[in-house]
């Protein structure tokens, strides 16, 4: 799924963002998420009226699938996720929240670089390292940010800010 959604972007095919509620977005993945992993906890902390971003839905659902994937990859299966949507000044950030091994702060930038792997995670999961690369590329051509933070007491906040739809 990564490399086909990254080719169409390469493509240089036209995004078509539109308005989008987050939640509607959000909601079935999460949804199917916990249907697949029904042992893990996955809480959803947002306000009731979200306004609407400005998005790609494929590409947006694309991010918030391979965070939540990711999410569940690196933690341990008895510590919760959570989703926490809140609107910051004329945008709307979403943050994976989780309680894995995480990261280093020197390693924020470098976990969205193709093909990289954090030594302190590479031998729990499989995976390539090409999930937080292309989330990087599909939120920067909608105009959005990433962010990867290492948390006080373990784990991970990975994360992406959209504009507000006009």
């Amino acid at each position: 799924d990564n490399l086909l959604v990254l080719a169409r972007l390469e493509r240089g095919q036209a995004i078509n963002a539109e308005p989008l509620l987050i939640r509607r977005l959000i909601d079935p993945i999460v949804a199917e998420h916990r249907r697949r992993f029904p042992y893990r906890t996955i809480d959803v902390d947002a306000p009731r009226d979200v306004l609407p971003i400005s998005g790609e839905p494929v590409y947006v659902e694309q991010v918030v699938r391979n965070l939540l994937s990711n999410a569940e990859k690196y933690s341990q299966p008895d510590k919760p996720i959570e989703v926490r949507i809140r609107r910051v000044r004329n945008s709307i950030e979403v943050s994976v929240l989780d309680r894995g091994r995480g990261f280093s702060a020197e390693e924020a930038d470098l976990i969205f670089t193709p093909f990289y792997r954090s030594p302190r995670t590479a031998d729990v999961a499989g995976g390539v390292g090409v999930g937080l690369a292309v989330c990087k590329r599909l939120i920067e051509a909608q105009g959005g940010r990433i962010w990867a933070r290492p948390r006080k007491d373990g784990g991970a906040d990975i994360g992406f800010s959209l504009p507000l739809a006009d």
